[in-house]
């Protein structure tokens, strides 16, 4: 996937007051004061983000052994430079330190170019803290907007579609592998009310085709599936909505050393988050999460009608084997909830 980059913004921050970049359809700027998102755009689309007073790309919690916590976030750096690097960008805040803490951290965060349009984001935090470093936020991406209408779908259990998020004040944490299914967000808006074409009368699960909206996807690409929460929280009085992965880096020790001295942190995230403007609803979302979780070890058996209709009893391969019954159901539909709930919806799929 090719990216372009226009390299005169990066170092005249008097002239230039943001720095643009782009992979595939996937356009963005960053303040180049902050290094918070200012636009994220489907190539001419409208810019689907709002000034917000939020600056903050990232977010790290400390964690002392008397289970005090600190919050740092870029405000508290005494430096931020942004740099071409390759075919990305490298931002870097030097000297995070919280009030009264004479060592400090560096934390320096890249995007590059991915598959189908999206954007690759990391973090690598390293320096001398007292305690350890308990969490890490990134990329937050804060003041999403709607333009009318819009929807968010998560991945909570068999997934979950909430119509107007923003105005409905919708909140998440949402913990990888449970509940969360799969590791994505998708969040789409287009001109309108928002209302669905299907008959009210009748919960029918179904949508109308949106495929004409302005669509935004988040997703971690980790086919080792590292334990990460997903969150997303709404500003009603703003109508917008953020979003972003919390990481969770291991403990070098448990407990916590009680010294007090200052320890040595090098941490990475261990898979990148990526993000993408597209244009679509939940469909075309999913297809960019298929690209990627097609080539992972959960996909290694091949499409199923490779699948053997036979094994031998009590071998390896068995305990692998999904039997041809199994693979036939036509669908799979509720399994919990009173007869009362369940069939009537029975009755509106049919």
């Amino acid at each position: 996937m090719r990216s372009s980059l226009w390299p005169l913004c990066l170092l005249f921050a008097l002239a230039v007051p943001a720095v643009e970049w782009s992979a595939g359809d996937t356009r963005l700027a960053l303040d180049d004061g902050t290094g918070q998102l200012a636009e994220l755009r489907r190539g001419d689309g409208p810019n689907l983000l709002s000034p917000t007073g939020d600056a903050g790309l990232w977010r790290l919690v400390l964690r002392r052994a008397d289970g005090t916590q600190t919050t740092l976030d870029p405000a508290q750096a005494e430096s931020f430079s942004v740099q071409a690097d390759g075919d990305g960008l490298r931002l870097t805040w030097r000297g995070v330190r919280a009030p009264g803490q004479p060592d400090a951290l560096a934390v320096t965060a890249t995007v590059r170019a991915g598959a189908s349009g999206k954007s690759e984001w990391r973090l690598e935090v390293e320096g001398r803290l007292a305690g350890a470093l308990w969490s890490v936020e990134f990329p937050r991406v804060c003041g999403i907007r709607s333009l009318g209408a819009s929807r968010l779908a998560v991945p909570l259990y068999l997934g979950r579609v909430v119509t107007n998020p923003a105005v409905n004040n919708y909140s998440l944490t949402l913990g990888y592998p449970q509940p969360a299914s799969m590791q994505a967000f998708a969040y789409w808006t287009l001109p309108g009310d928002g209302t669905p074409a299907e008959s009210p009368e009748a919960e029918t699960g179904w949508l109308p085709d949106e495929s004409g909206a302005e669509g935004l996807y988040l997703a971690a690409e980790d086919g080792a599936g590292h334990y990460k929460q997903f969150v997303v929280k709404a500003d009603r009085a703003a109508g917008t909505l953020s979003w972003w992965v919390e990481h969770i880096p291991g403990l070098a020790t448990w407990p916590l050393s009680t010294d007090g001295e200052p320890q040595r942190v090098r941490y990475e995230t261990p898979y990148p988050v990526v993000l993408a403007a597209y244009q679509g609803d939940m469909q075309e979302g999913a297809g960019l999460y298929r690209d990627w979780a097609k080539d992972q070890v959960w996909c290694q058996r091949g499409k199923l009608e490779t699948w053997p209709d036979k094994v031998k009893p009590g071998s390896e391969e068995e305990a692998r084997w999904t039997p041809p019954w199994f693979r036939e159901l036509a669908c799979w539909l509720k399994f919990y909830h009173e007869p009362a709930k369940i069939l009537p919806e029975f009755a509106a799929y049919q």
